[in-house]
């Protein structure tokens, strides 16, 4: 027997209580409960986790891809240039008669300039995030990539709808009462319409539904419209006037005296309110300019838009021309090309509207199926898409003017706004190697701020501006309704 463990005295007594409780099934309380072998209900396991991060976000940025870059040559707070719009701007005459000579010419100029801005973005890595990744993901290098992915795609967006200036409100609004289809009961009722910029969009979609500050006109009310006589299921259709440069409306209602509340946000200058919903009413000032970006491609546009080249298409469909086109497209084209001898390089479009192209141009009438032949087989798949628009107007003999133009989707198009942007110039020595070009005082640069809390702090900035050469000269559709008929 080991002295220094001495075994233990266990009475009779003490063996007699312990077969009694084992005979019961039960345990003495102060004996813990023990489980035979290993099992998954002891925990024992680790834990399968791979890495790194799985990233699932599109990065998506194909003009900001697209347009060149240029670096400023000085330091400056605006670009500057003058143009020469026009030779002969008075359409003389170049016959002569004996012994005299012809007035000289007239020549168009304008000075032009556009200002820098500076953007970016900031994130941070907190300590005890970086610690407690160790060993999964470098967490420093993710948060700069990602940051920098955020970047390009913010910029996508100022490049399309970034608008610096004021678009403006409706000018009117005019409803009607339809007597059916809708669940509105006797009672005065109001409309109001405002714009939205692009920005304005995304962040009414951000605010779930109500109105937003940033990025959205001031309101524009219609007159009374009433319904009486024992109306329950009456709705209210409405109408209008356009705003260049708007990428959609918000519609409000207000029923006798009540406030406004916000109803829907649409695409085109037109829509049917059918009841009176619960949400905020619209600014009271217009909040659509935003000077710390640049004006972007369709506010640039619209500022410019010129007859034939712009089309409100005022809440109505794409128009087939039963030759296999759209005439909306065909009479821009056109425009461009009796105006100033050009033809767009691509047709930039929503999804909305990619389709209706494909639907009014592949239609029933149309082939809308395709038969493979690969090695002997045969397979057939169904379904078009139009890629690729015709121009039939801008002259085959005209060098560096496509008669196909392709057509992109591109994601932050709104719906219901069709651009077709002229890249290049065909005209000899016009010195704008870029029709749409961005100048950089500062190229992106990432910067890693001051430690002043426990978390590593960084930004990535730039100064640039979007210089548009030739905005008069771009075509642009708007108000489009979605659908075919």
């Amino acid at each position: 027997m080991n002295a220094m463990f001495p075994s233990a005295q266990v009475t009779e007594e003490t063996l007699q209580l312990a077969r009694q409780a084992f005979s019961k099934g039960m345990m003495p309380s102060a004996m813990p409960l023990q489980k035979a072998g290993y099992n998954i209900a002891q925990g024992l396991e680790g834990y399968l986790l791979e890495a790194p991060s799985k990233k699932l976000f599109p990065v998506y940025s194909p003009l900001r891809n697209r347009i060149p870059r240029i670096p400023a040559p000085v330091g400056a707070s605006a670009t500057n240039w003058r143009q020469i719009n026009g030779i002969n701007t008075a359409n003389l005459s170049p016959g002569a008669t004996e012994n005299t000579r012809n007035p000289a010419l007239t020549t168009g100029t304008e000075s032009k300039y556009s200002t820098f801005v500076s953007m970016g973005f900031d994130d941070y890595v907190g300590f005890e995030a970086l610690a407690r990744s160790k060993s999964f993901e470098d967490i420093r290098a993710t948060a700069a990539v990602n940051l920098l992915y955020a970047c390009m795609m913010g910029e996508e967006r100022v490049i399309l709808g970034g608008q610096a200036t004021d678009i403006g409100a409706p000018a009117t609004v005019t409803p009607s009462l339809v007597a059916s289809g809708g669940s509105l009961v006797d009672g005065a009722y109001y409309l109001k319409v405002s714009a939205l910029t692009l920005d304005g969009v995304f962040k009414a979609q951000k605010a779930a539904g109500t109105a937003t500050a940033e990025g959205e006109s001031a309101g524009t009310a219609s007159i009374l419209v009433t319904i009486a006589g024992g109306g329950s299921d009456d709705k209210i259709t409405a109408v209008w006037a356009a705003v260049k440069g708007a990428a959609a409306y918000n519609v409000f209602i207000k029923k006798d005296g009540d406030a406004y509340k916000y109803n829907q946000t649409v695409y085109a200058n037109g829509t049917t309110v059918t009841a009176v919903t619960a949400g905020a009413d619209a600014n009271a000032t217009d909040e659509t300019g935003d000077a710390t970006v640049y004006t972007g491609m369709i506010g640039s546009i619209a500022a410019a838009a010129t007859t034939g080249l712009y089309v409100n298409q005022n809440n109505v469909i794409l128009t087939k021309d039963n030759a296999g086109g759209i005439t909306e497209l065909d009479n821009v084209m056109q425009a461009m090309w009796d105006t100033y001898r050009l033809g767009p390089d691509m047709i930039l479009v929503n999804s909305q509207q990619a389709a209706d192209i494909t639907k009014l141009i592949g239609g029933s009438s149309n082939l809308a199926y395709r038969i493979v032949l690969q090695d002997g087989q045969k397979n057939v798949v169904g379904g078009i898409f139009v890629g690729s628009y015709l121009n039939k107007f801008a002259s085959s003999f005209a060098e560096g003017i496509p008669n196909e133009v392709p057509i992109f989707t591109h994601p932050y198009m709104p719906a219901g706004t069709i651009l077709l942007p002229v890249m290049r110039l065909p005209y000899p020595n016009n010195q704008v190697p870029n029709v749409w070009e961005i100048e950089t005082l500062q190229e992106y640069t990432q910067y890693e701020w001051a430690l002043t809390q426990r978390k590593y702090e960084f930004g990535i900035y730039w100064q640039s501006v979007l210089k548009p050469y030739f905005p008069k000269a771009q075509g642009y559709i708007q108000n489009v309704k979605a659908g075919i008929a």
